[in-house]
């Protein structure tokens, strides 16, 4: 299996994970030599908007659903890291 850039493994957990279909942007152009994935916008992706209204609105609320996740994950982090700064006591 090819080794996939950030931009696509996103893309396809996205799509997996909570059915938003986003578009690698280096699937449009590459990298020039000698840069990394962030200079070539390999760290970036692409949402198109022709869509229904009940299609835009199912993607909306996966992604505000990502959003909650990512931050009750994040709130996990910091409380694991305030245990640790405790010396482990709650």
């Amino acid at each position: 299996m090819p080794i996939m850039t950030r931009d696509w493994a996103f893309c396809r957990w996205l799509a997996y994970e909570y059915g938003v279909i986003a578009i690698p942007t280096s699937a449009f152009y590459g990298s020039p030599p000698g840069h990394t994935e962030e200079e070539g916008g390999r760290s970036l992706v692409r949402f198109t908007f022709c869509k229904t209204d009940e299609t835009l609105d199912a993607a909306a609320k996966a992604l505000r659903r990502l959003g909650a996740n990512q931050r009750e994950r994040e709130g996990k982090e910091e409380t694991a890291g305030q245990v640790e700064r405790d010396g482990g006591l709650l």
